[in-house]
């Protein structure tokens, strides 16, 4: 069990437990309400996808930089660095009174968390929990997130009946930065052989591998489909079912809860099965929720959509970032969990740009019709081209 480890180890995971937790859940307090704020502020549907599509497009361009400086200034200065440009994007927001002022802070934050995400991983992937297995941390750790997504949007929530947008954005941006703190309290600091070893032809050769690049595809198709149930889930609901803010916001949580149930399973399935099952069921489970809200009849249908993009998540992210921890040595994981992360970044402004295309040209039904197809796509991808690893009764890893 999880708390049958020396105190010493329980401190450090749960110091990253915690460091997790701030970053997903001030994210997810301003995510589901972000364009309901843009068109608020005056902007159209066309505003509402550059502001999705610029934060990612921030992390994508920031993320193999990073990872090459926490190779050279340690993991903590990183993750300290991107969760201040996280916060203060985030409180940049309470103060955006035109679109440009807006996509300004949407780039900010987006650089925050692109700083963020793949240094955060790799320390989850690298870090001993006792007698624990890599598969049981990672899936443990990988809870934060759940419970980020399942707390964010409810607070989220709470602090616009309190004060309205500026109050969410204030105390969003606020709560971000606490977290800092751990950062240096909990985690060593490494010395590091500097960026140039992230850029030879080797390594980078040793990293393109066939199952790692379906694996980038289906990560890329999995994080389109995501990026359009993220922009246009909140505003589908608003427009074709008049649901409330506040209504909104219980969507998300109730997708959170089952992101956070499905989320322990991922371990003793991983090892048991390999993660391969694991991925391909997430992007089966986030196709079908696109579809779901295709085809939603009644307003009842989209708390289906909820239930089924959650536990999309809770599968297929950990088993991800499990198969990548397990693919690579330590002294390329930090990189490898970059380009992973780059391909989030890559789908989600995909899928909020395109998205937004689509639904000016058609209605919601082309949106999350198109969002479907290409999650099938992802399912093909993970079927056929990534390998099933797990653990043999001896113990030793085996490949089929």
């Amino acid at each position: 069990m999880i708390l049958n480890v020396p105190r010493r180890e329980f401190l450090g995971i749960a110091s990253l437990w915690l460091i997790f937790f701030g970053m997903i859940g001030t994210l997810n307090m301003v995510k589901p309400f972000l364009g309901l704020y843009a068109l608020e502020t005056g902007g159209g549907l066309l505003l509402v996808g550059v502001v999705y599509a610029a934060n990612p497009l921030a992390s994508f361009a920031v993320r193999i930089p990073g990872a090459a400086l926490s190779n050279k200034y340690g993991k903590r200065n990183i993750l300290a660095s991107g969760l201040a440009l996280h916060g203060v994007g985030l409180l940049l927001y309470s103060t955006s009174t035109s679109p440009s002022v807006l996509i300004l802070s949407a780039l900010i934050q987006g650089t925050g968390f692109g700083l963020f995400h793949p240094v955060m991983l790799s320390a989850m992937t690298q870090s001993k929990f006792g007698h624990l297995k890599q598969e049981e941390v990672v899936a443990y750790i990988s809870t934060s997130v759940a419970v980020g997504q399942t707390l964010g949007p409810a607070i989220g929530s709470f602090a616009i009946i309190l004060g309205g947008f500026r109050t969410l954005f204030f105390a969003a941006g606020l709560a971000n930065l606490t977290p800092i703190i751990l950062c240096y309290a909990a985690l060593k600091q490494e010395a590091g052989s500097g960026a140039a070893k992230f850029l030879r032809k080797g390594v980078l050769s040793n990293i393109f591998r066939k199952d790692f690049i379906v694996l980038l595809y289906s990560r890329t198709s999995f994080s389109y489909v995501q990026g359009a149930i993220v922009t246009f889930l909140p505003l589908f609901a608003a427009d074709r079912f008049q649901l409330s803010k506040t209504d909104i916001g219980l969507l998300f949580t109730f997708a959170a809860i089952f992101n956070f149930i499905a989320r322990p399973l991922v371990g003793q399935i991983a090892f048991r099965f390999g993660e391969k099952i694991l991925i391909q069921i997430g992007c089966a489970q986030v196709a079908a929720a696109a579809l779901v809200t295709a085809f939603a009849p009644h307003p009842s249908f989209l708390w289906l959509t909820a239930a089924l993009y959650g536990m999309s998540l809770g599968f297929f992210v950990p088993s991800s970032i499990l198969y990548v921890g397990k693919m690579f040595p330590s002294d390329i994981r930090t990189i490898s969990m970059a380009f992973l992360t780059i391909m989030i970044d890559a789908g989600q402004s995909m899928g909020s740009a395109a998205s937004a295309g689509i639904l000016a040209r058609a209605d919601y039904f082309a949106l999350f019709g198109v969002a479907a197809l290409i999650g099938f796509t992802s399912l093909g991808a993970s079927s056929t081209g990534i390998e099933t690893h797990k653990e043999s009764n001896s113990g030793k890893k085996t490949t089929s």
